[in-house]
């Protein structure tokens, strides 16, 4: 995401940092400029990016892109540095009547690194994309939990370790 340095709001680029922020200027009459930045809570719990979703033999409709925007969106607040978030859904046509019919792949990139979840489910694709994002909610947790301690353990000063 770029940051935008112009004279007027941008609206498209927020300030390094500082999720949701707006770069605001100002040019008084004595062609002063001041530089402020408003900080908005409902643009901080968007995501970076919208996902990119890829339906296969099944219907497009508004519902199912809300519900996977939503999912989505619940990994951003697990995770702040998705970069993107590629939602694969298919119904799949096996024989049998224990094979699976709806198959769900997530291909969520971070910096440095891809995680990826297949899941798949008999019944209802909502179920199988449900399956996948917890899935996926799990492995970032764990993502963040040892990338919180490697920080730790790279601020702490080597005489403060017993």
């Amino acid at each position: 995401m770029s940051w935008c340095a112009g004279i007027a709001e941008c609206g498209q680029c927020s300030p390094p940092g500082r999720k949701g922020a707006t770069l605001l200027t100002n040019v008084n009459s004595a062609g002063a400029i001041a530089i402020t930045m408003n900080f908005n809570p409902q643009q901080a719990a968007a995501m970076h990016t919208t996902p990119e979703i890829a339906l296969r033999g099944i219907p497009a409709s508004a519902a199912l892109e809300r519900y996977i925007g939503d999912e989505a969106r619940k990994l951003d607040g697990i995770c702040d540095r998705i970069r993107n978030c590629l939602v694969v859904a298919e119904a799949l046509r096996r024989g049998g009547r224990h094979d699976a019919q709806f198959a769900v792949r997530l291909i969520i990139t971070l910096p440095g690194m891809e995680v990826a979840v297949n899941r798949e489910h008999d019944d209802d694709v909502y179920m199988a994309l449900r399956d996948a994002f917890a899935a996926a909610g799990l492995q970032l947790r764990d993502h963040m939990r040892r990338r919180g301690a490697k920080q730790r353990t790279r601020n702490e000063a080597p005489d403060s370790r017993h």
